[in-house]
């Protein structure tokens, strides 16, 4: 069962949120549907991260450090469509 802002755990804390907190939280754990524009953007994202893992997997032996440079490039992907996801009004400026 998880917890919502009106379950709040009973442990006793010194900290509390901020409005800025409480915002920012809404804004990271809610879901984010596409807008129009976007879908196109998170796919070309995503085909470019994967040519360049499949670089460094033709370029480098197998290895852990690989291994970590493929997950770190996932990660990129990731925090890239979040960066669109979470901080796009759904209109671009005009000539961008």
């Amino acid at each position: 069962m998880g917890s919502s802002e009106s379950e709040v755990v009973n442990v006793a804390s010194p900290y509390g949120l901020s409005c800025g907190d409480k915002s920012r939280l809404d804004r990271e754990f809610m879901f984010h549907p596409p807008k129009p524009d976007q879908s196109r953007r998170y796919e070309v994202i995503r085909a470019k991260a994967k040519d360049y893992a499949w670089q460094l997997m033709v370029l480098c032996p197998p290895s852990l450090e690989l291994s970590m440079a493929v997950t770190r490039l996932e990660e990129a992907v990731m925090w890239a469509s979040a960066a669109i996801a979470r901080n796009e009004s759904g209109e671009l400026p005009v000539g961008e």
